[in-house]
């Protein structure tokens, strides 16, 4: 949670300046800090920074950086988020796994599964549409339900 509290207080800051998040010359520390470190802060600036570029691909590494070596959940919703944008020219929308290739999609909802089992909200709300909508995954309302009731005790 303190997390997307953190996410949300960036993107306030990025519509509230004109100069970028980073400048290109810290680009270099900050991918090192995200691998030597897991540094969680240093990866919602760089992943900012490359969303306001439409540089989806580039976070992508990092995001999986973040995901494999320091379990984070929010790089595995990333990386699910990621892959439909690169996918769906540069744009996020849910429905459009049905257009990708059977492995890729099952690549994107793999990661958007164990951020859900890591406990993210975002990646539990999808996971639930998913299911209620029969989208890519067996319709199941039972579990989108508990899903979203979970959701709303959050």
């Amino acid at each position: 949670m303190k997390i997307k509290i953190l996410l949300l207080t960036l993107i306030i800051l990025i519509s509230c300046e004109d100069k970028e998040i980073i400048r290109k010359e810290e680009l270099v520390n900050y991918k090192n800090e995200i691998i030597l470190t897991g540094n969680v802060y240093t990866y919602s600036k760089l992943s900012l920074f490359f969303e306001k570029e439409k540089n989806y691909e580039s976070i992508l590494p990092y995001s999986l950086i973040m995901a494999y070596k320091y379990n984070n959940a929010d790089a595995y919703f990333d990386i699910y988020r990621i892959t439909i944008k690169l996918n769906n020219d540069g744009v996020f929308d849910y429905k459009a796994i049905t257009k990708i290739d059977p492995k890729t999609s099952k690549f994107a909802i793999d990661h958007l599964k164990i951020s859900v089992d890591l406990g993210d909200i975002t990646a539990k709300k999808y996971f639930a549409k998913y299911h209620e909508e029969g989208i890519f995954l067996k319709k199941n309302l039972e579990l989108a339900k508990r899903i979203n009731e979970e959701i709303k005790i959050r």
